[in-house]
């Protein structure tokens, strides 16, 4: 089965694994006593959930990634042939969830700090950190940035905050 966004095709593979991380995120939100706010319609486009913890704020942008890579894919272009930005441009997120699952199971939960990436990018450059990659699947013919996570936690940048494989 097949429906749409904004014109793209999407299959049901895609958003059923979709459903899957964000019930498993709102899961692991529950147990570290976190209200989640999730966020629909237009306003999705800057962050997908508010996370209140106690009476702080944090808007967040969550991806899920079927399996591990060992570098961090910040989508620059969502989609090359419609010309649209990927989520480093749109979001307004503070934060950036990645949970990376081996098949159905999650293996590692990751939070990166936007703004300091947005600061650190030009160090990322500098020390050759970045190479650029293409990926067929999901939303259309995507460009990601992807940095080692190894060098982004080293930098404070990211930090683990669970990690099943352990």
């Amino acid at each position: 089965m097949v429906g749409t966004l904004g014109g793209m095709r999407l299959n049901n593979e895609f958003t059923d694994f979709e459903k899957l991380y964000r019930k498993e995120l709102d899961r692991i939100y529950k147990t570290m006593g976190v209200s989640v706010e999730r966020i629909y319609g237009k306003d999705n486009e800057k962050y997908d959930v508010m996370l209140r913890i106690d009476d702080a704020v944090y808007t967040v942008e969550e991806k899920g990634l079927r399996y591990y890579y060992p570098d961090a894919p910040i989508e620059l272009i969502q989609d090359v042939i419609s010309c649209n930005l990927g989520w480093y441009y749109k979001t307004k997120a503070r934060f950036i969830i990645f949970i990376y699952y081996d098949d159905i199971l999650p293996v590692v939960l990751y939070s990166l700090n936007f703004p300091k990436l947005k600061i650190g990018i030009k160090e990322c450059f500098g020390n050759n950190k970045v190479k650029l990659k293409s990926a067929l699947k999901g939303y259309g013919i995507t460009v990601n940035m992807c940095i080692p996570w190894v060098y982004l936690i080293k930098e404070g940048i990211v930090k683990i905050l669970k990690d099943w494989r352990e």
